[in-house]
């Protein structure tokens, strides 16, 4: 401990002092200005929701501890926000661009812990700026709040470990129990705290003490629910959750891999991606030189590495979707800005954040101004996230007309954007009976049936409907309407109506 209580040490601390206030005011503007600019890009955007956007929006209809494919935080952020401003495509995913401004704020806490006022400085900008956060942050999906609370209980971890207070073991138990009921993925912080713990001898103690056990404990409690109701509902989620992976089959897939790898320049930044890999291959000789990495660095280390480690091996064995090794970059990014710096290379962070910075603003304008992307040449890009409100209106149009019993589609995704765009609308939306296990929430709890399926509206997104003709006493084509997702580009939809449905009429 060094101390100086002469007035040239009483100066530079509050020179210090100032210097960290005046970082956090300037870390708090940016990521505010930022975070406005994206919410008036969401409420200028005339851009539907996706089909997974749509289905949460449907849960958030009735709450509940769980869902068939996510757990329920997910459906519980999305009521807060529509019952706060409405139904808009805008107010349901007003979350993803607020949590995602806190999260950058929890970087910086989690940087001037670690390192310095600096580090935390850079880490919030760099995370704000990130390509992944930045699409991230234009629609709502369940990484959002995964990431913020995976961010509280790294903070929280940290300091429990470097300090022993429980009350640190208390706050990381509630961030990871909640962030289990954003994603399954929170599993991950587990094996990481305890990779970390097995690896640091002067803290291995403190798996068998009482704050540990507190932290599990508590995370354990508030998982429960979802955890019952999955046992109520012959677990629908984790089996999901699982199946995911796909591992089954032939499971060698290099390319697949490669392909993963690839896309994590893009999700996280060349750069950034880059010093990150760079890094990793020159760790071995730095790890063997006296003092040049800190507890703090394996600290990060644990957090981000194995979760990268754990998805390319996925992606060997079947495939793995970019935006499953995403928690990694919340240790990866203080990690990578705490290299950039030490290594004098700060000029290389700047560069990266500044066109981080710039392609943020160039999605948020050409998410306002459809018309632009189109003009680019980029409109298959944007092409799920058009067109749903012109076929609502459609059929809500045709629905008032006819005494239907139901309006049906044999599509996931379509069944979605019924239940949101189809208004007002005086009929249950239905899912067609494929005759297997459900896959999706709507075979569970909307199947059609006897009584609904008399005479429906089937909504249908291809003119192949053996299936539908052999079950229904007369089926006949409506209307075919061709909905412009840009740039000459269109979505055919064919409406049927359809009277007695039951078993196969033998057609």
């Amino acid at each position: 401990m060094h101390n100086d209580d002469g007035p040239k040490g009483f100066f530079a601390d509050v020179r210090q002092r100032i210097d960290a206030v005046s970082l956090w005011h300037q870390a708090l503007i940016i990521i505010g200005a930022l975070v406005l600019i994206r919410l008036v890009g969401l409420f200028v955007s005339p851009l539907n929701l996706g089909g997974d956007e749509a289905q949460y929006w449907v849960w958030a209809q009735v709450p509940d501890f769980g869902y068939f494919s996510k757990p329920p935080l997910i459906a519980w952020i999305i009521g807060l926000t529509t019952g706060v401003c409405g139904d808009g495509e805008a107010c349901v995913r007003l979350g993803a661009p607020l949590i995602h401004g806190a999260t950058a704020l929890m970087l910086f806490a989690i940087g001037r812990a670690m390192f310095d006022d600096w580090t935390g400085f850079w880490a919030s900008i760099v995370y704000a700026t990130l390509p992944a956060v930045s699409l991230s942050s234009s629609l709502i999906s369940t990484d959002v709040p995964l990431l913020f609370l995976w961010s509280v209980s790294l903070l929280a971890a940290y300091k429990w470990i470097e300090s022993g207070q429980t009350r640190w073991a208390v706050l990381a138990g509630v961030a990871v129990g909640f962030g289990l009921l954003a994603k399954y993925a929170m599993i991950y912080f587990l094996g990481c705290l305890v990779l970390f713990l097995l690896i640091s001898s002067d803290h291995r103690q403190r798996l068998m003490s009482t704050g540990f056990l507190l932290l599990l404990g508590i995370a354990f409690l508030i998982f429960l629910p979802n955890l019952l109701w999955n046992w109520a509902n012959d677990f629908p989620t984790i089996a999901h959750t699982a199946s995911n992976a796909s591992l089954g089959g032939d499971l060698f897939h290099p390319l697949k891999m490669l392909e993963f790898f690839g896309s994590q320049f893009g999700v996280f930044g060349p750069i950034l991606f880059g010093t990150l890999v760079y890094g990793l291959i020159r760790l071995g000789p730095q790890l063997r030189r006296a003092g040049e990495y800190r507890l703090d660095t394996i600290f990060l280390l644990c957090f981000s590495v194995p979760i990268i480690v754990f998805a390319l091996s996925v992606a060997v064995l079947s495939r793995a979707n970019a935006n499953w090794a995403a928690p990694a970059y919340i240790a990866g990014t203080v990690l990578v800005v705490d290299w950039l710096r030490r290594a004098n290379w700060t000029n290389w962070l700047k560069i990266s954040t500044a066109g981080h910075t710039a392609a943020a603003l160039l999605l948020v304008i050409g998410l306002s101004v459809p018309s632009l992307v189109d003009a680019l040449g980029f409109s298959n890009a944007i092409k799920r996230v058009r067109g749903w409100d012109e076929m609502g209106i459609a059929v809500s149009e045709l629905a008032k007309k006819h005494p239907y019993t139901s309006i049906l589609s044999d599509h996931r995704e379509t069944i979605g954007q019924l239940y949101y765009y189809a208004n007002p609308r005086w009929q249950p939306v239905v899912m067609w009976d494929w005759g297997w296990h459900p896959r999706n929430h709507y075979e569970i709890n909307d199947r059609i049936n006897e009584v609904t399926g008399r005479f429906v509206l089937f909504v249908s997104r291809t003119d192949k409907i053996d299936h539908i003709e052999r079950r229904f006493q007369n089926v006949r084509l409506v209307e075919t309407l061709d909905v412009p997702l840009g740039a000459g580009s269109t979505r055919q939809i064919f409406l049927y109506e359809g009277t007695g449905f039951g078993p196969s009429h033998g057609k």
